[in-house]
């Protein structure tokens, strides 16, 4: 059997289309490279090749087997963790709307469950979606996300308390803050686009992340640059310790972190240089002084492990969905806070593990970016929930308010799930055959 027919006949059985060209190359490749071991024991060209093609086996049983491998695959079991923790963060909301009288709960629910359902559908319409064909116009489409931002905030743009964190159009409002997030797996694409470059690449990768963290501070909102700005630099310290850059890797990843542990220490003279005189009072505060803090302390003291706590005057504030699980611990207990978080932190550690496990560098890159804003957002909570430490405004997945931030948290569970799903489909090879249509 000639090569051309028998890789024909293998395709054939393969369902997956995507993955057909990419099989077809490597099985291509390794029959030439029987047939050149052949060639050189002293057989003709055309002998040979018929030979390393026997040495194939049977063309269907070959295909059958390959498309066993080669096939998407659905991660139900994590899809059905991601249902049950976005149901039990919205009974929670309702609970704690209910103990507190708010005349807009059922409101405020049905909006919440509206958005969880479609949030849900669009992290399914995602995870269909070949994150791949998303990465090879990563750079396009983050510029285009920061260009929809700032002529968003210029044209339609809504100021409240001097922040400029939403964008009105009409009955619908979206809040900046979280779409910034969705810079981070683009960001790890395009660290992936400039494989085998030097210390070029490298200046690239930094001043790409300045346009995000800038227009974070712009809104303003801290907590949103911090995130970017950590992602971002665990992204490029993946991807130098990979070896995608011909760079010296030890002195540059020395350089990087020892820069970033500078930065506090920046800060703290710019602020006692040129900061305000109430800046300068902020810096040197106590943590446990601010309200929020206070409050905290008083949902947290006399919790119990079972049930609600003795009461405080935290009682008789306002709920906040920004504190849900400050409260939790005060009115549902210390346990139910445990399982709730482990179950949270379960998720996005497994997300993580998936991601640094993938063997095509395109989806490590990408769904460790995804599965590194999910896990510092979550931390940054807890840190902010149970500690009372000065991270406030930050949302957390499941457990806070929030249309838009509920939308891109799911759009980032699509492509963690999309990865999952073309484990076995999308390889190297197929990333470098699909390069040949889409240019980086």
């Amino acid at each position: 059997m000639r090569k051309e027919e028998y890789l024909r006949i293998v395709t054939e059985q393969m369902r997956c289309k995507r993955a057909r060209e990419a099989v077809r190359k490597e099985i291509q490749d390794h029959i030439e490279d029987q047939a050149d071991a052949f060639i050189a024991e002293g057989m003709k060209r055309e002998e040979a090749e018929e030979a390393a093609v026997r040495e194939m086996g049977d063309p269907v049983e070959t295909g059958n087997g390959l498309d066993r491998i080669h096939r998407p695959k659905m991660d139900w079991r994590t899809i059905g963790l991601i249902g049950v923790l976005g149901i039990a963060g919205l009974a929670l909301q309702w609970m704690m709307q209910n103990y507190f009288g708010s005349g807009e709960a059922e409101i405020q629910m049905g909006k919440q469950t509206g958005i969880l359902l479609l949030s849900f559908g669009l992290m399914i319409g995602v995870c269909y979606w070949d994150y791949s064909r998303i990465a090879y116009r990563s750079g396009i489409c983050m510029a285009l996300l920061l260009l929809f931002l700032i002529l968003g905030n210029r044209f339609f743009g809504v100021q409240i308390n001097g922040a400029n964190y939403w964008i009105s159009f009409g009955r619908i409002s979206i809040n900046m803050r979280p779409l910034l997030l969705l810079l981070v797996p683009l960001y790890g694409a395009l660290l992936y686009s400039w494989r085998g470059q030097g210390y070029r690449a490298v200046g690239k990768a930094v001043l790409w992340m300045l346009p995000g963290i800038v227009y974070a501070f712009y809104l303003p909102s801290i907590i949103t640059a911090i995130l970017l700005f950590l992602s971002f630099v665990i992204l490029l310290t993946l991807a130098v310790a990979k070896g995608w850059f011909r760079v010296a890797k030890i002195p540059l990843l020395a350089g990087i972190w020892g820069f970033i542990l500078l930065i506090p220490f920046m800060g703290t003279g710019a602020v006692m240089l040129w900061g305000a005189s109430y800046q300068k009072a902020r810096l040197f505060a106590p943590w446990g002084e601010s309200y929020q803090s206070q409050m905290v302390r008083e949902l947290l003291e006399g919790s119990r492990w079972f049930g609600a706590g003795q009461r405080s005057a935290a009682d008789q504030m306002l709920y906040l969905s920004e504190y849900t699980l400050a409260y939790a611990v005060s009115y549902y207990g210390i346990l139910a806070v445990i399982l709730l978080t482990a179950l949270i932190g379960f998720l996005f550690l497994r997300f993580l593990r998936i991601s640094l496990r993938q063997k095509n560098g395109l989806g490590m890159i990408m769904g460790t970016g995804c599965s590194t804003v999910l896990l510092l957002e979550f931390l940054f909570y807890l840190a902010d929930n149970l500690a009372g430490l000065p991270v406030g405004g930050n949302y957390c997945p499941f457990l806070t308010y929030g249309g838009t931030g509920m939308v891109v948290t799911y759009i980032l569970l699509g492509i963690l799930l999309s990865i999952y799903r073309y484990e076995n489909v999308i390889t190297e090879n197929s990333i470098k055959l699909l390069s040949r249509t889409y240019m980086f």
